[in-house]
């Protein structure tokens, strides 16, 4: 990888398999409106205390029940990824962790909010 790098894994240790880290975790958006989801993934890179921007983009309808929390204290940094496109991370470390969490019909933005 060189001597700098950044990657985003998306760790499975659950899996029964001998690779616990993957570059992709496609999965379909739940059906049932009332379920959830999340995605948990780890931004790396060998030097740690630098910035990076991550950024998105995809169905407006997923994008506006889903955000991004810090993996850490489950903070939330993105409350609709359909209003917000990107987001400054700090990587204080060599590996940070964040989520991605689908919130289901319920994490809708109403057309309200939207004009706010």
């Amino acid at each position: 990888m060189g001597d700098r790098y950044l990657s985003i894994v998306f760790p499975h240790p659950e899996w029964p398999t001998k690779i616990k880290d993957y570059s992709s975790d496609f999965r379909p958006v739940p059906t049932d409106p009332e379920k959830t989801d999340i995605w948990t993934f780890e931004v790396r890179t060998h030097t740690p205390g630098i910035k990076a921007e991550l950024s998105w983009e995809g169905d407006q309808a997923i994008l506006e029940r889903s955000q991004l929390k810090n993996g850490k204290d489950n903070a939330v940094l993105v409350k609709n990824c359909a209003v917000v496109s990107s987001h400054s991370i700090d990587l204080p470390g060599k590996r940070t962790t964040f989520i991605w969490e689908y919130l289901g019909v319920a994490g809708a933005i109403t057309d309200k909010e939207k004009k706010k």
